[in-house]
């Protein structure tokens, strides 16, 4: 009852407000406002005086302010320096976790390829090389390196010429005859390759022309009369070549039976010449075993580097080869396994491999032209769609091939003398080994090249600034001799990146190959085809060895071609 009066009380005097809803009055107190927390005095110390640190910095800065500016413009340049620093650290390390990247997935896809676990190769003496940039090439650019089947490019021409002084003379003095500034110029903007056919004939008659009658002069019978011999005029193709021999005075002289003979023998080698005008490998061909090369009208190799055909078929690859080979230079087997291979990365990839010059320079080299299987190894080395687990599986197969007692324990000694020398790139046989890696893939041929062209091009830049081939006519378009060093000098820079990335990816696969497993039946096995891949390279590759290795291989090539040799 008092419950119940109570309610009504509060139902009448509910518009006054004096007492709260029933409902209102069963539910729990709200609770009190949270207080903020107490700073300790210790904090409250420290705050204030960072404050006024703060108040007392901008009131300084606000005294010096026109120091401060200066000091800031004045050292600009070293912040400048700073960021670029940094911005390239950014770059190189992205691009090094993009090839570690890289390197795993290689790495998982060799261990599903084959079941043996292949040791990590050790690091190599040099930095692994960055890949090569892909150049860009002008329309004049285009202009000389165009080919075709049966003729060489301009630039295949100076390089199989031995790429010298003398020949961009001969080339800016057959250029001069006949073209001029504007001719030259609407040629080069319209890169037609087939109005330098003439160009082509004359300018390969002309330096082996002067090479010619530089030895006839040299000669004491001739030079100690100091007789005079006078050069051909402008001659075409099939023209008769007449040399003369006349004194100082430029009187007649009787020649005596040596003279005369001289004189014939210089004459038939010109006709030789002239007869294969225009076409560099065909002189070359043509100047086998007979008296052209005698009188000095070939290149010398460059230092010790290389035959007169390596550049060529370093800077131009494949095209130099197919050129030498329908010349009768090479022998037409030389390559066919490389060939195959680039031509199965074709078809799969759909562009062409980043260096193939690297992969023929060292068929030419070496004895690789005839042993099965290095082919596909210089492929996958030349950037070819080949993981170096298939290398290694295809000379595993190869090595065992029509097993010899004998041959297979002369390739397992030979396999374990060179696994022994791969551990240490840095000293010894290892060393040598990669060292002779790099001269075979063309590495140091490049170099010294590369050394030899500043003089080269110091000579043809004087050249044309005292005498202008054209005037000012020609001063839209490089005049053809600069042009072309241009041109050879992005090719050699290029192809230096590309031998030395290709050293590095040979080292590579020869560290696959020396695998070192548990023993057994696996290590017999890798030590058979590492032994198999060097003997096909042949002496090349372990010269500077030490006595252990050059015996091993010796006694392996002294058996002949490594069993699975081509035919």
């Amino acid at each position: 009852m008092a419950l119940g009066g109570v309610r009504l009380a509060a139902a009448g005097q509910e518009g006054a407000g004096v007492v709260a809803p029933a409902e209102d009055q069963l539910r729990p107190p709200p609770p009190p406002p949270e207080q903020p927390p107490r700073s300790s005095p210790a904090l409250i110390a420290l705050l204030e005086l960072a404050w006024q640190g703060l108040q007392d910095g901008r009131a300084w800065l606000g005294r010096r302010m026109p120091s401060a500016l200066v000091w800031l413009v004045l050292t600009a340049p070293l912040w400048g320096l700073v960021l670029l620093l940094a911005v390239r650290r950014v770059v190189r390390a992205r691009r090094r976790g993009g090839a570690v990247r890289g390197a795993g997935q290689a790495g998982r896809m060799r261990a599903s390829a084959h079941e043996e676990t292949v040791a990590t190769p050790a690091a190599a003496p040099e930095a692994a090389a960055e890949p090569a940039p892909v150049l860009e090439f002008s329309r004049l650019d285009q202009l000389l390196l165009a080919a075709d089947g049966a003729q060489p490019s301009l630039h295949e021409t100076f390089v199989v010429l031995g790429a010298g002084a003398e020949v961009v003379a001969a080339l800016r003095e057959q250029a001069a005859q006949l073209f001029d500034g504007p001719r030259w110029s609407a040629l080069a903007a319209q890169g037609q390759p087939e109005q330098l056919r003439q160009l082509r004939e004359r300018w390969v008659a002309a330096v082996a022309t002067e090479r010619v009658v530089h030895w006839l002069a040299a000669q004491p019978s001739i030079a100690q009369p100091r007789l005079q011999v006078s050069r051909p005029g402008r001659l075409e193709a099939g023209d008769v070549v007449n040399l003369s021999l006349t004194q100082a005075n430029g009187l007649g002289v009787t020649l005596q039976p040596e003279q005369r003979a001289l004189l014939q023998r210089a004459q038939r080698a010109l006709a030789l010449v002239y007869a294969r005008a225009g076409d560099a490998y065909g002189l070359f061909a043509a100047a086998t075993g007979s008296e052209v090369a005698a009188l000095g009208a070939l290149p010398a190799g460059v230092a010790d580097e290389g035959s007169t055909l390596s550049l060529p078929l370093l800077l131009h690859g494949m095209a130099a080869l197919a050129h030498a080979s329908a010349a009768g230079l090479i022998p037409g087997e030389l390559g066919r396994e490389l060939a195959a291979a680039l031509q199965e990365h074709q078809r799969v990839v759909g562009k062409p491999v980043a260096n193939e010059g690297s992969a023929v320079h060292a068929l030419e080299r070496t004895q690789g032209a005839t042993v099965e299987g290095i082919g596909t190894f210089l492929a996958a080395v030349a950037g070819a769609a080949y993981s170096p687990a298939a290398v290694v599986m295809r000379l595993s197969k190869l090595a065992g091939e029509r097993p010899d007692p004998g041959r297979q324990l002369a390739l397992a000694r030979l396999g374990d003398r060179v696994a022994a020398a791969l551990r240490d790139a840095s000293r010894g046989s290892g060393a040598a080994l990669y060292a002779n890696l790099g001269r075979v893939l063309g590495l140091e041929l490049v170099r010294v090249h590369g050394a030899q062209m500043a003089e080269i091009e110091r000579t043809a830049k004087t050249l044309a600034a005292r005498q202008p081939l054209w005037g000012k006519e020609g001063r839209g378009t490089p005049a053809p001799e600069l042009a072309l060093l241009q041109l050879h000098r992005k090719l050699i820079d290029q192809q230096q990146r590309q031998a030395a990335a290709a050293q590095q990816l040979a080292w590579g696969i020869l560290q696959q190959l020396a695998f070192t497993g548990k023993g057994g039946d696996n290590l017999g096995n890798a030590q058979r085809r590492l032994g198999y891949a060097i003997a096909g390279f042949g002496a090349e590759l372990v010269r500077g060895c030490d006595l252990e290795v050059m015996s091993a291989a010796r006694e392996v090539l002294g058996r002949g071609a490594p069993a699975g040799a081509a035919s």
